[in-house]
């Protein structure tokens, strides 16, 4: 048995208010995720925040779901983010997809 061979599709990032926004994507098909998607994880990289910026991820936060979307809340001002989603078969993890920028100004 196969893990996913690719992350999810069309990856889109909606503001719900100024500090919450709303990750969705489309389903992984059986065709792609080599078996039926468990899972989905979400990583969301801090890369800036403020005048501070680094080469390598401040933080990360990883959010499961079985959904096709999550709600990432509290997010401040004056930062910049990466996201990214990856599905779960029996099999194991696939790979993330093309990290999406989010910039909150």
């Amino acid at each position: 048995m196969l893990e996913p061979s690719v992350g999810p599709d069309n990856v889109t990032i909606a503001e719900l208010n100024g500090t919450t926004y709303n990750i969705s994507w489309t389903p992984l098909t059986r065709e792609k995720g080599y078996g039926k998607v468990i899972m989905y994880d979400v990583k969301e990289e801090l890369l800036s925040r403020g005048s501070r910026r680094k080469r390598s991820p401040i933080s990360i936060r990883i959010v499961n779901t079985t959904s096709t979307f999550v709600v990432l809340y509290d997010l401040p001002l004056c930062s910049q983010y990466h996201v990214s989603v990856r599905a779960f078969t029996k099999a194991g993890p696939g790979p993330y997809n093309q990290p999406m920028e989010l910039e909150r100004s």
